[in-house]
């Protein structure tokens, strides 16, 4: 499958956004980082802190997010106090 350049833009922008949070944070492999939320940044910052051998904590308001722990990706999962 191709992907043309104006498709895969908005892809690589996410990416890099939270590829670079990550990388500048003075995070190191085995340090706990949190990511808030787990909309179209978030599930990317797990992959990326998961991969890069962070212990990585989850806080979100949607309790369908918890599943994400159960497939490997997630240290800890918590769930947001803020009402929505």
């Amino acid at each position: 499958m191709e992907l043309n350049f104006s498709d895969a833009a908005p892809l690589m922008c996410v990416s890099m956004t939270t590829f670079n949070a990550l990388r500048h944070s003075g995070a190191n492999p085995g340090d706990t980082v949190a990511i808030v939320g787990l909309g179209g940044l978030g599930h990317l910052a797990v992959q990326f802190a998961s991969k890069m051998g962070f212990r990585t904590v989850v806080v979100a308001r949607e309790k369908d997010r918890e599943r994400l722990a159960l497939v490997g990706f997630l240290w800890e999962y918590r769930p947001s106090l803020a009402h929505h």
